[in-house]
């Protein structure tokens, strides 16, 4: 592994995925963790997990980014002692302000909701998805349909202790402070790449996290696609009983 990016939810997550993608990084995010190693998490966040747990999970992985592997940066940065760390600090009532927001949208997205309940990898996403968000915001919901429990008290209070763990321990050798704004120059410095005939990405603004993973992440389509399947052949059943009742 190269690079552990750290930095905290709704800190320019996506686009430092999308900035290491450009520069030819491979990445684990969020949607990957949940795919392809949930029985790991799992056993990770409810019976603990060994610095070679962490070597095996991401062997082949140049980077990691987003939850839960940014909570875990002193465990991955153990079992790969050369990678080199990215934080993006934020103002804190912004960052507020964003999560909230972005909280508020998946309440309110249908889709997405139903998603979680109607397929089998929907229910499994959400089940992990609680036990992520759980140590990430101290936040969680009881059904996928229901609202999400959030203290301002606690997002403060975990953003707080996240910084300060990650701005004093880090080693300053190995650490980036970085900040969106500063676009392709300092990022590609600390990693020795040469900077890209593009622009520095952007994503995920105005909280239109849910649209671009739908559109753009193979695990969310696939989802999508287990949803259309299951919803076709739920019309199919009703259809089917409602014509027996009337031919009877």
């Amino acid at each position: 592994m190269k690079v552990i990016f750290a930095g905290y939810v709704k800190t320019g997550t996506q686009s430092i995925k999308e900035a290491l993608q450009i520069l030819g990084y491979s990445t684990c995010d969020y949607f990957d963790n949940f795919w392809y190693l949930e029985k790991e998490w799992t056993k990770i966040l409810t019976e603990g997990g060994s610095v070679d747990d962490f070597r095996k999970m991401y062997e082949g992985v140049d980077a990691v980014t987003g939850v839960p592997c940014n909570h875990f940066w002193k465990e991955l940065h153990e079992a790969f002692p050369e990678a080199k760390i990215i934080f993006t600090p934020r103002d804190e009532e912004r960052w507020l302000k964003s999560i909230q927001r972005q909280f508020k949208e998946f309440d309110n997205d249908i889709r997405y909701n139903l998603m979680q309940f109607t397929t089998y990898s929907g229910w499994r996403y959400f089940c992990l998805s609680n036990k992520f968000l759980n140590i990430s915001l101290g936040t969680w919901r009881n059904w996928p349909w229901s609202k999400f429990v959030m203290s301002r008290t606690i997002l403060r209070r975990l953003f707080r202790s996240h910084t300060q763990d990650v701005m004093q321990n880090a080693p300053k050798e190995n650490l980036l402070v970085f900040r969106l704004s500063d676009g392709w120059g300092p990022l590609c410095d600390f990693l020795g790449e040469n900077i890209p005939d593009t622009p520095f990405p952007h994503m995920n603004k105005d909280g239109s996290y849910l649209h671009d993973a739908r559109d753009r992440h193979p695990v969310m389509q696939r989802m999508a696609k287990e949803m259309k399947i299951t919803l076709t052949l739920f019309i199919a059943f009703v259809v089917l009983v409602v014509f027996t009742l009337i031919l009877n």
